[in-house]
Order: structure tokens, then sequence, then C-alpha cells
């Protein structure tokens, strides 16, 4: 853990985060909305009813013999702990939070950094509470600090009067031929450390005897991370990793692992057209 505080020390002073004005850009959560397009937040108020309806209603109950649609109901009836049934039911919010951080990365806007942090300590407890210890440790250890990292070097990226990221535009293969071998790297090392991790705090890892679903796993990790780093860099091909990412993610629900989960690979789609909307903004082909 020590690495992590030297890394946030090395890019600045705690601290003095802390007292910088507009902090993770909470100050600008109401004009970064406001600025929306109306079809965007038509949207999001969309997204923000399904993710609702998602997080309480079990679609797999349906096709997959769940012991109930309910979804707290179905943890309750396998005698799941209290503390477990709390952070299921605040998954929503969790999902929620994480599509608006997307929809406001897409538009670079500087608040993305309060709904981020909101999203990966919700979903970082509730992988940790279930067992999902790759995506726990992805979220707490990794997207947590990454949040104050990317808010930093952002602001510093707006320009007075300004409330969009300047985009960096690098030759886009040396981005992606660097992002990709460094990726490879990250990927190998979480290919023998997830499964080790795993089976040291829950004494198991769910695809230790299926290569694909662990590959997929380890994959999704090492891809998710030069994602981030490509975002707090403002470049725009992060958009490729994540549009990657979220198809990792779609294949593993989509029975890869012997289960079809419909409400995730309904919420990953999601994800997905979002990414896309990135991607085709930060190339400019919308506005």
């Amino acid at each position: 853990m020590k690495w992590y505080f030297k890394l946030l020390k090395y890019h600045f002073l705690l601290k003095e985060a802390f007292t910088i004005n507009n902090f993770l850009g909470y100050k600008s959560i109401k004009s970064d909305l406001k600025d929306l397009n109306l079809k965007f937040k038509i949207a999001i108020i969309i997204i923000a009813l399904l993710t609702l309806v998602l997080s309480f209603i079990d679609f797999n109950y349906f096709f997959n013999n769940s012991s109930s649609w309910f979804v707290i109901s179905g943890a309750i009836a396998n005698h799941t702990q209290v503390w477990k049934i709390v952070l299921l039911s605040l998954s929503g919010i969790a999902s929620f939070t994480g599509i608006i951080c997307i929809f406001l990365i897409a538009f670079g806007r500087l608040s993305n950094f309060f709904w981020g942090t909101i999203n990966v300590i919700i979903y970082g407890l509730f992988a940790f509470a279930w067992g999902y210890i790759g995506a726990a440790q992805l979220n707490i250890f990794f997207f947590l600090p990454f949040q104050i990292i990317g808010w930093y070097h952002w602001q510093k990226r707006i320009g007075a009067g300004e409330t969009e990221v300047k985009i960096r535009e690098w030759r886009w293969y040396y981005v992606l031929v660097g992002a990709i071998i460094i990726g490879i790297i990250i990927s190998v090392i979480f290919y023998f450390e997830i499964p080790w991790l795993s089976k040291l705090i829950t004494g198991q890892y769910d695809y230790d005897n299926q290569l694909a679903p662990h590959l997929l796993d380890t994959l999704n990790t090492g891809l998710s991370i030069i994602a981030m780093l490509l975002m707090i860099g403002g470049l725009r091909e992060q958009w490729i990793f994540w549009i990657f990412v979220n198809l990792t993610q779609i294949i593993m629900y989509s029975g890869i692992t012997g289960f079809i989960n419909i409400n995730m690979i309904i919420l990953w789609t999601i994800n997905l057209i979002n990414a896309v909307v990135g991607l085709l903004r930060w190339y400019k082909v919308i506005l």
C-alpha cells in the first residue's frame, strides 16, 4: 500500500489538493449537467430509471430460474448477511453514477471525477463483499486514487472561462502501440495476482479451471487501467480501450462462465454505447 501513497505524493501534495477550489469538480456539477444537449439529458433520465429497475428486478429470474425476481428478496432467501444486502441495494447508485461519469468524460467535463469517485467506492465495496476481488482491487486501489490524480491534471488543462478539457492529439500509432504493450504486461501480472489475492481473501477463485474467463478477467483489468491512464492524460485513444473493456465484460456475462447474467449484459451494453459516443465526440465526429 505504501507505493500508492508515494504515487499520490509524487503528483501533488494531498493536503493541498483538498484545499484547492472545486475539488473533484463538485462545484461544476450543476453547470456541467445543465450544459448537456437536451437529447443527452433525456438519455440520462432514461438510463437512471433503467438502472433503478435493474438494481431491484432480476431479469435472470425469467430466463435462468433465479430464486426470485426481486433482487433483495432473493438475497434474503439465500441468507445473505445484512451488510451485503445493503451494498447490493446500493448497486443501482454505483451503476448510475458510473454512467453519468462516462457521459461527462465524453463531454470533457471536470465533474466526472465527482461522480466517478462515488461509483468506484460503492462498486469497489460491493465487489469486495460479493467476492469479486479483481473488480474490488481495481476500483479501490487503482480507480479511486486515479480519480484524484485525474482531477488534478484535468483542472490544469481547462483554461480560464472554459468548461471542457483540452484533448491531446498525439500520433495515434505511438499511443496505441505503447498502450497495448503496457496493457499486455499488466494483464500478465494480474493473470497470476488476481487468483492469488482472491484465494487469500475468499479461499477460492471462480475461474481457476476456466481458461477463457480467467483470460478475460485479467485482460479486462489490464485494459481498464490503461484506459484510465489515457483518460487522465486527456488522450482520445482511451475510448478504444473502454470499448474493448465493455466488450470483454459483455462476453463474460454472456455464458462463457456457464451462466448468463442479463442484468449485467444490459448495464455493460449501456456503457458500451456511452463509450462509442465518447469516441465520436473526442474524434469530433459528433458535437
